[in-house]
């Protein structure tokens, strides 16, 4: 393997540096002087494995040995970041604030998905003051339940199913017209790919991460806690996180959903695969996937 081809980091720690190649982290085993420059032996930081590289002048020459596990790049990413937090906090005078909101400013950010379009919809729904309407008109019932399954539309199908659903609910009453406008240019007009979860396996709203969040803050037990302090619990929540994987790997137990939450996705998964089969067609799947969707 080409030496210009192996992309080589040095990662900062108390006694020295890490190196990273390729998602693996190593530390120094030996040095020596060579021929042509310092040659340094390095082995995997992970216990027992049996991965080794060499550098030359920092240049990688041999990979004598095969890793006994997966690489990890997103933890290669995680300790860069928060070395180069520790050292900014050392050596920069500027508010730990505003430095901590450039650096994450500079990291490269993975393209999310907005919030699941569900509690937006009923929010909307009772700031028209519509809620009664809702629940004793039928019609309006449905049209809003339409409006709420958009996001488990097909996302190329998402204008066709509410141009259906406006047609097949017109009126006049402005709180209508309002909530139409809403949906219509917040969403439908909007980029589908950035709010749609028709592809989307696993969580469909951000509870999960506001639950970590929540647990985060309640560790901390500051409004304004002290850079080092949240580097330390980020690392016991990394420590922490990793003897899970580990039990889980060992055959533990996991925490299982509960059991209506997984008939819920189950049926999804059923319509779905019907819809995709031509057993129905988008309208009727819209309908049927807008009674799994708890609203009001």
């Amino acid at each position: 393997m080409a030496n210009a081809q192996v992309r080589v980091q040095l990662i900062p720690h108390a006694r020295g540096h890490y190196l990273a190649v390729a998602g693996y982290r190593y530390c120094v085993k030996t040095r020596k002087q060579g021929r042509d420059g310092e040659l340094v032996y390095w082995k995997c930081t992970e216990m027992d494995c049996p991965g080794t590289v060499n550098t030359t002048d920092n240049l990688v020459t041999r990979f004598p040995r095969d890793h006994n596990h997966p690489p990890s790049h997103a933890d290669i990413k995680a300790k860069l970041f928060l070395s180069h937090l520790s050292e900014k906090a050392r050596s920069c005078l500027d508010p730990l604030p505003t430095e901590y909101s450039w650096t994450l400013n500079r990291q490269p950010v993975m393209q999310q998905r907005q919030p699941f379009l569900l509690p937006r919809i009923w929010k909307k729904v009772q700031t028209l003051g519509m809620t009664e309407k809702y629940k004793n008109d039928p019609l309006l019932h449905q049209h809003v339940r339409r409006a709420s399954a958009l996001p488990l539309v097909p996302p190329r199908q998402v204008e066709d199913v509410w141009f259906y659903a406006l047609n097949n609910y017109q009126t006049e009453d402005a709180h209508v017209t309002s909530f139409n406008d809403y949906v219509t240019e917040q969403w439908v007009e909007r980029e589908p790919e950035r709010w749609n979860h028709f592809s989307t396996v696993g969580p469909r709203t951000t509870n999960h991460l506001e639950g970590w969040h929540h647990k985060l803050n309640n560790q901390l037990n500051k409004a304004h806690p002290n850079l080092f302090l949240i580097i330390q619990k980020l690392r016991n929540t990394q420590a922490a996180t990793e003897i899970r994987l580990i039990q889980y790997a060992a055959g533990g137990k996991r925490k299982t959903r509960k059991l209506k939450y997984r008939n819920i996705d189950n049926r999804l998964t059923q319509l779905k695969e019907r819809l995709q089969q031509g057993q129905i067609n988008v309208n009727h799947y819209t309908d049927a996937v807008s009674h799994l969707l708890k609203l009001g």
